[in-house]
Protein backbone atom coordinates (compact mmCIF):
# COMPACT_ATOMS: atom_id res chain seq x y z
CA UNK A 1 0.00 0.00 0.00
CA UNK A 2 1.35 3.39 -0.99
CA UNK A 3 2.23 5.87 1.73
CA UNK A 4 -0.52 8.45 2.22
CA UNK A 5 0.67 11.92 1.27
CA UNK A 6 -0.09 14.46 3.95
CA UNK A 7 0.56 18.16 4.33
CA UNK A 8 1.68 19.76 7.59
CA UNK A 9 -1.87 19.92 8.90
CA UNK A 10 -2.50 16.28 8.05
CA UNK A 11 0.62 15.17 9.91
CA UNK A 12 -0.33 17.30 12.90
CA UNK A 13 -3.79 15.74 12.97
CA UNK A 14 -2.31 12.24 12.70
CA UNK A 15 0.08 12.97 15.55
CA UNK A 16 -2.80 14.15 17.70
CA UNK A 17 -4.75 10.96 16.99
CA UNK A 18 -1.83 8.96 18.37
CA UNK A 19 -1.44 11.37 21.29
CA UNK A 20 -5.12 10.96 22.12
CA UNK A 21 -4.73 7.17 22.21
CA UNK A 22 -1.97 7.59 24.79
CA UNK A 23 -3.94 10.16 26.77
CA UNK A 24 -7.00 7.91 26.98
CA UNK A 25 -4.80 4.96 27.94
CA UNK A 26 -6.24 2.81 25.15
CA UNK A 27 -3.05 0.76 24.77
CA UNK A 28 -2.58 -2.22 27.07
CA UNK A 29 0.88 -3.41 26.08
CA UNK A 30 4.05 -1.46 26.84
CA UNK A 31 5.32 -2.24 23.35
CA UNK A 32 2.17 -0.69 21.86
CA UNK A 33 2.60 2.43 23.97
CA UNK A 34 6.20 2.79 22.82
CA UNK A 35 5.26 2.31 19.17
CA UNK A 36 2.39 4.82 19.28
CA UNK A 37 4.52 7.34 21.18
CA UNK A 38 7.20 7.21 18.49
CA UNK A 39 4.56 7.42 15.75
CA UNK A 40 3.06 10.52 17.38
CA UNK A 41 6.44 12.22 17.77
CA UNK A 42 7.42 11.37 14.19
CA UNK A 43 4.14 12.79 12.87
CA UNK A 44 4.57 16.03 14.85
CA UNK A 45 8.17 16.36 13.63
CA UNK A 46 7.01 15.91 10.05
CA UNK A 47 4.36 18.58 10.58
CA UNK A 48 6.99 20.97 11.96
CA UNK A 49 9.29 20.29 9.01
CA UNK A 50 6.62 20.80 6.33
CA UNK A 51 5.15 23.87 8.05
CA UNK A 52 8.38 25.77 7.43
CA UNK A 53 7.56 25.88 3.72
CA UNK A 54 3.78 25.31 3.64
CA UNK A 55 2.67 27.81 6.32
CA UNK A 56 5.73 29.67 7.62
CA UNK A 57 3.73 32.61 8.97
CA UNK A 58 1.15 30.56 10.87
CA UNK A 59 2.61 30.94 14.35
CA UNK A 60 -0.52 29.65 16.07
CA UNK A 61 -0.31 26.36 14.16
CA UNK A 62 3.41 26.04 14.89
CA UNK A 63 2.71 26.63 18.59
CA UNK A 64 -0.08 24.03 18.54
CA UNK A 65 2.22 21.38 17.07
CA UNK A 66 5.08 22.08 19.48
CA UNK A 67 2.72 22.02 22.48
CA UNK A 68 1.06 18.74 21.48
CA UNK A 69 4.45 17.19 20.80
CA UNK A 70 5.46 18.38 24.28
CA UNK A 71 2.39 16.73 25.81
CA UNK A 72 3.34 13.44 24.14
CA UNK A 73 6.86 13.71 25.54
CA UNK A 74 5.47 14.52 28.98
CA UNK A 75 3.27 11.42 28.97
CA UNK A 76 6.43 9.46 28.13
CA UNK A 77 8.13 11.10 31.16
CA UNK A 78 10.72 12.74 28.90
CA UNK A 79 10.37 15.94 30.87
CA UNK A 80 13.43 17.96 29.72
CA UNK A 81 12.49 17.41 26.06
CA UNK A 82 8.86 18.22 26.83
CA UNK A 83 9.81 21.53 28.44
CA UNK A 84 11.90 22.51 25.41
CA UNK A 85 8.88 21.94 23.16
CA UNK A 86 6.54 23.82 25.49
CA UNK A 87 8.94 26.76 25.55
CA UNK A 88 9.07 26.77 21.74
CA UNK A 89 5.27 26.79 21.61
CA UNK A 90 4.91 29.67 24.05
CA UNK A 91 7.67 31.68 22.39
CA UNK A 92 5.49 31.58 19.27
CA UNK A 93 2.19 32.20 21.06
CA UNK A 94 2.68 33.49 24.65
CA UNK A 95 -1.08 33.54 25.34
CA UNK A 96 -1.77 29.98 24.22
CA UNK A 97 -3.89 28.81 27.16
CA UNK A 98 -3.74 25.08 26.32
CA UNK A 99 0.04 25.25 26.08
CA UNK A 100 0.36 27.27 29.28
CA UNK A 101 -1.87 24.91 31.27
CA UNK A 102 -0.25 21.74 29.98
CA UNK A 103 3.22 23.14 30.60
CA UNK A 104 2.03 23.88 34.13
CA UNK A 105 0.99 20.27 34.52
CA UNK A 106 4.31 19.02 33.16
CA UNK A 107 6.01 21.17 35.79
CA UNK A 108 3.69 19.64 38.39
CA UNK A 109 4.96 16.17 37.47
CA UNK A 110 8.59 17.34 37.50
CA UNK A 111 8.02 18.89 40.92
CA UNK A 112 6.45 15.72 42.30
CA UNK A 113 9.45 13.77 41.03
CA UNK A 114 11.81 16.17 42.82
CA UNK A 115 9.72 15.99 45.99
CA UNK A 116 9.79 12.18 45.92
CA UNK A 117 13.60 12.26 45.97
CA UNK A 118 13.75 14.67 48.91
CA UNK A 119 14.61 17.81 46.90
CA UNK A 120 12.04 19.97 48.70
CA UNK A 121 13.42 23.43 47.83
CA UNK A 122 13.80 22.47 44.17
CA UNK A 123 10.28 21.05 44.11
CA UNK A 124 8.75 24.19 45.64
CA UNK A 125 10.51 26.37 43.06
CA UNK A 126 9.15 24.16 40.27
CA UNK A 127 5.65 24.29 41.74
CA UNK A 128 5.88 28.11 41.78
CA UNK A 129 6.64 28.03 38.04
CA UNK A 130 3.71 25.68 37.49
CA UNK A 131 1.38 28.01 39.37
CA UNK A 132 2.56 30.97 37.29
CA UNK A 133 1.71 29.07 34.09
CA UNK A 134 -1.74 28.04 35.35
CA UNK A 135 -2.52 31.52 36.67
CA UNK A 136 -1.59 33.11 33.35
CA UNK A 137 -3.79 30.63 31.46
CA UNK A 138 -6.71 31.27 33.81
CA UNK A 139 -6.26 35.04 33.58
CA UNK A 140 -6.89 34.62 29.85
CA UNK A 141 -9.67 32.01 30.19
CA UNK A 142 -11.24 31.83 33.65
CA UNK A 143 -13.65 29.09 32.48
CA UNK A 144 -10.90 26.56 31.74
CA UNK A 145 -11.97 23.69 34.03
CA UNK A 146 -8.97 21.47 33.24
CA UNK A 147 -6.58 24.26 34.24
CA UNK A 148 -8.43 24.90 37.52
CA UNK A 149 -8.32 21.18 38.36
CA UNK A 150 -4.64 20.66 37.58
CA UNK A 151 -3.77 23.91 39.33
CA UNK A 152 -5.32 22.29 42.39
CA UNK A 153 -3.11 19.29 41.69
CA UNK A 154 -0.06 21.54 42.15
CA UNK A 155 -1.34 23.24 45.30
CA UNK A 156 -1.97 19.97 47.12
CA UNK A 157 1.77 19.21 47.04
CA UNK A 158 2.96 22.66 48.12
CA UNK A 159 4.19 23.72 51.53
CA UNK A 160 7.19 22.86 53.68
CA UNK A 161 5.47 22.74 57.06
CA UNK A 162 2.25 21.14 58.26
CA UNK A 163 0.61 24.57 58.57
CA UNK A 164 1.65 25.55 55.05
CA UNK A 165 0.40 22.27 53.60
CA UNK A 166 -2.94 22.79 55.35
CA UNK A 167 -3.29 26.28 53.84
CA UNK A 168 -2.26 25.14 50.36
CA UNK A 169 -4.72 22.25 50.48
CA UNK A 170 -7.47 24.73 51.35
CA UNK A 171 -6.53 26.61 48.16
CA UNK A 172 -6.35 23.31 46.27
CA UNK A 173 -9.87 22.41 47.35
CA UNK A 174 -11.10 25.81 46.16
CA UNK A 175 -9.42 25.25 42.78
CA UNK A 176 -10.89 21.74 42.44
CA UNK A 177 -14.31 23.13 43.36
CA UNK A 178 -14.07 25.80 40.64
CA UNK A 179 -13.27 23.05 38.15
CA UNK A 180 -16.28 21.04 39.25
CA UNK A 181 -18.54 24.10 39.09
CA UNK A 182 -17.53 24.42 35.44
CA UNK A 183 -17.89 20.68 34.77
CA UNK A 184 -20.25 18.90 37.14
CA UNK A 185 -19.04 15.43 36.17
CA UNK A 186 -15.32 16.13 36.40
CA UNK A 187 -14.35 12.97 38.30
CA UNK A 188 -10.60 13.70 38.42
CA UNK A 189 -11.24 17.03 40.16
CA UNK A 190 -13.75 15.47 42.54
CA UNK A 191 -11.47 12.63 43.58
CA UNK A 192 -8.43 14.82 44.15
CA UNK A 193 -10.57 17.37 45.98
CA UNK A 194 -11.48 14.54 48.34
CA UNK A 195 -7.75 13.99 48.99
CA UNK A 196 -7.29 17.65 49.93
CA UNK A 197 -10.39 17.51 52.10
CA UNK A 198 -8.96 14.39 53.73
CA UNK A 199 -5.87 16.42 54.69
CA UNK A 200 -8.05 19.27 55.97
CA UNK A 201 -10.01 16.69 57.94
CA UNK A 202 -7.00 16.10 60.16
CA UNK A 203 -7.84 19.44 61.76
CA UNK A 204 -11.54 19.69 61.09
CA UNK A 205 -13.36 16.35 61.39
CA UNK A 206 -16.35 17.71 59.49
CA UNK A 207 -14.17 17.81 56.36
CA UNK A 208 -14.33 14.02 56.17
CA UNK A 209 -17.99 14.27 55.24
CA UNK A 210 -17.71 16.28 52.01
CA UNK A 211 -14.63 14.22 51.15
CA UNK A 212 -16.69 11.07 51.11
CA UNK A 213 -19.61 12.68 49.33
CA UNK A 214 -17.24 13.69 46.52
CA UNK A 215 -15.90 10.16 46.37
CA UNK A 216 -19.44 8.82 46.17
CA UNK A 217 -20.28 11.01 43.21
CA UNK A 218 -17.02 10.15 41.45
CA UNK A 219 -17.62 6.46 42.09
CA UNK A 220 -20.93 6.79 40.28
CA UNK A 221 -19.70 8.87 37.32
CA UNK A 222 -16.31 7.21 36.84
CA UNK A 223 -16.26 3.80 38.55
CA UNK A 224 -13.06 2.64 36.82
CA UNK A 225 -11.04 5.07 38.92
CA UNK A 226 -11.70 2.90 41.96
CA UNK A 227 -10.29 -0.22 40.33
CA UNK A 228 -6.79 1.12 40.90
CA UNK A 229 -4.68 1.79 43.96
CA UNK A 230 -6.57 5.03 44.46
CA UNK A 231 -9.19 3.06 46.37
CA UNK A 232 -6.61 2.03 48.96
CA UNK A 233 -5.08 5.52 48.96
CA UNK A 234 -8.30 7.44 49.54
CA UNK A 235 -11.39 5.38 50.25
CA UNK A 236 -10.02 3.15 53.00
CA UNK A 237 -8.30 5.91 55.02
CA UNK A 238 -11.37 8.12 54.84
CA UNK A 239 -13.63 5.24 55.79
CA UNK A 240 -11.44 4.42 58.79
CA UNK A 241 -11.59 8.04 59.94
CA UNK A 242 -15.37 8.12 59.47
CA UNK A 243 -15.82 5.01 61.58
CA UNK A 244 -13.50 6.41 64.25
CA UNK A 245 -15.58 9.57 64.43
CA UNK A 246 -18.81 7.61 64.64
CA UNK A 247 -17.45 5.65 67.61
CA UNK A 248 -16.10 8.70 69.45
CA UNK A 249 -18.11 9.92 72.42
CA UNK A 250 -18.26 13.49 71.10
CA UNK A 251 -18.99 12.60 67.47
CA UNK A 252 -21.85 14.49 65.93
CA UNK A 253 -24.44 12.05 64.53
CA UNK A 254 -24.06 11.39 60.81
CA UNK A 255 -27.08 12.30 58.76
CA UNK A 256 -28.66 9.96 56.22
CA UNK A 257 -27.22 11.86 53.27
CA UNK A 258 -23.65 11.43 54.39
CA UNK A 259 -24.12 7.82 55.45
CA UNK A 260 -25.62 7.09 52.03
CA UNK A 261 -22.66 8.72 50.29
CA UNK A 262 -20.25 6.67 52.38
CA UNK A 263 -21.96 3.37 51.64
CA UNK A 264 -22.22 4.16 47.94
CA UNK A 265 -18.49 4.92 47.71
CA UNK A 266 -17.80 1.56 49.31
CA UNK A 267 -20.03 -0.15 46.75
CA UNK A 268 -22.58 -1.33 49.31
CA UNK A 269 -25.40 1.04 48.38
CA UNK A 270 -27.58 0.70 45.26
CA UNK A 271 -28.11 3.76 43.06
CA UNK A 272 -31.85 3.69 43.74
CA UNK A 273 -31.46 3.90 47.52
CA UNK A 274 -33.95 6.58 48.72
CA UNK A 275 -31.38 8.34 50.91
CA UNK A 276 -28.89 8.54 48.05
CA UNK A 277 -31.55 9.84 45.64
CA UNK A 278 -32.53 12.44 48.23
CA UNK A 279 -28.90 13.49 48.54
CA UNK A 280 -28.67 13.88 44.77
CA UNK A 281 -31.89 15.89 44.66
CA UNK A 282 -30.54 18.20 47.36
CA UNK A 283 -27.36 18.75 45.35
CA UNK A 284 -25.17 17.13 47.98
CA UNK A 285 -23.86 14.41 45.66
Amino acid sequence: MAEIERDAFGWAKQGDVYRGMLERDELLEVSEQRDVTERALSAFDQAILLSKTQCPQNKRFHAWVHAHKADTLCMDKRFPEAMISYEKALALDPDYTWGLAHMGDCLRLIGVQALATGKVDEAMAIFDRAMAAFDKALAIDSCYAWAWAHRGGVLRYMGRTRDERFEYNQQASESFTKARNLNQDYAWAQVYNSISLKILGKRDPLMWRPAYLLLAHAAKTYPDIFKTGLHDQVVKPVANQVYALEEADNAEPFNAFFAAGLRFAEGTLPEDDPAFLAAEAAGLI
